[in-house]
Formats: C-alpha cells, sequence, structure tokens
C-alpha cells in the first residue's frame, strides 16, 4: 500500500483486483479443492473445523473447497456480521 493511499482507495483497488482474478481464473474455487488432500495431509494434527467465508461480489466462490470438507465430516465456520457499520 502507497503511503498516500486511502483505505478506501485500497479497498477500490482490491475490488477491481477481484473481478480481474475472478475473471481470468473462473474456477478456482474447483481447482483449490485439487490442493485439499495435500494441504490436509501435511497437518500434524486432525483438523475438526475449517474457516471459510461466502462469497460476496467478485470474489472467489470457495462452495466446491465447503463442499469437500463437508465430505471429510470437518465442521465449517463462517463470519457471523451483526450489523454493517461494525468490523
Amino acid at each position: 500500500m502507497l503511503m498516500t493511499e486511502t483505505k478506501s482507495d485500497l479497498r477500490a483497488r482490491m475490488r477491481i483486483e477481484r473481478k480481474r482474478l475472478k475473471a481470468a481464473h473462473p474456477d478456482a474455487g474447483r481447482e483449490a479443492v485439487v490442493g485439499v488432500h495435500a494441504l490436509l495431509g501435511s497437518l500434524t494434527f486432525e483438523p475438526h473445523t475449517v474457516a471459510l467465508y461466502l462469497p460476496l461480489g467478485s470474489e472467489i466462490d470457495p462452495t466446491p473447497l465447503a463442499e469437500e470438507f463437508l465430505r471429510r465430516c470437518l465442521k465449517l465456520a463462517l463470519p457471523r456480521v451483526d450489523a454493517s457499520d461494525q468490523p
């Protein structure tokens, strides 16, 4: 981030970048499933819960990952927003 760049400028720039990446890699969510086996196999502990997000706008859709984690009987943890003006 440039020192002169404001938070809103950064967010705007990241929205543009997400749109570009989603257009360039429309199957990124499905392609990520390929790495799940290697990821889980490399862990030194047995996971029980995985944190994911629900996509908004041009964010990459992690639904295929969620489906794979559920197939492996892992619990999903999703963020919760109580008010739009709160972090």
